[in-house]
């Protein structure tokens, strides 16, 4: 038995010698749409809106070529509205929408040891922590803004998310690197309506600049 035990461990040691965990930061910018029915209101027209998105993470390399990461980030999901119908012709609406979001993600690597390419799959979960809405009024021009949730709102979210990254070794233990991710949420930022029901789901593109310290 402790032969096996030892020929096993010999054959997993040029794997366990790969074997490295990290820690870093991110920060960057991600740009939010929301898919619904047009169903929902002929005359509304929606477009996506640009924010910032920040935080930290961190993994772990069981091999060479596979690792898991998780990240704890502040990403805004906001967008636009702008009504169609002749009268209201102009009349828009912003919305500002901060989530505190974690995806864990399955991190497919490879190249050498100072560049390396990244695949990410994985799923995250998100709490939606702050909304404001900015209307302009179509005659005067005047921003009115209202803060502030209702029981319409549904505050939690998940989804799946895809990646693509490729990361620089500057010095022993540190590497910089770039990457993109697409979120696409599963769940509707508002809840069921017994009459009328048109779900909203956020789909979120994020492009961000990462540091991190290598054990």
């Amino acid at each position: 038995m402790k032969r096996y035990f030892l020929l096993s461990l010999l054959a997993a040691m040029p794997f366990l010698c790969t074997a490295q965990g990290y820690i870093g930061a991110i920060v960057g910018a991600d740009y939010n749409w929301q898919y619904r029915s047009s169903g929902s209101s002929y005359d509304k027209h929606y477009t996506g809106r640009w924010g910032i998105s920040a935080g930290i993470f961190g993994g772990y390399n069981f091999f060479d070529w596979l690792g898991l990461r998780a990240d704890i980030q502040y990403a805004e999901k906001n967008y636009t509205m702008e009504r169609q119908f002749p009268t209201l012709r102009g009349a828009q609406s912003r919305y500002l929408n901060k989530y505190l979001q974690v995806p864990v993600m399955v991190d497919f690597s490879f190249g050498g040891k100072s560049v390396r390419g990244h695949t990410y799959l994985g799923g995250y979960g998100a709490w939606w922590m702050a909304k404001k809405m900015e209307t302009a009024d179509v005659v005067s021009g005047q921003v009115a803004s209202m803060s502030g949730f209702t029981k319409d709102d549904f505050r939690f979210e998940a989804g799946i998310t895809a990646g693509l990254g490729l990361t620089w070794l500057i010095r022993a233990h540190y590497r910089i690197g770039i990457e993109a991710f697409y979120y696409l949420a599963l769940t509707s930022a508002y809840r069921n309506q017994p009459i009328m029901n048109f779900p909203r789901y956020n789909n979120t593109l994020t492009t961000q600049v990462s540091f991190c310290y290598v054990f």
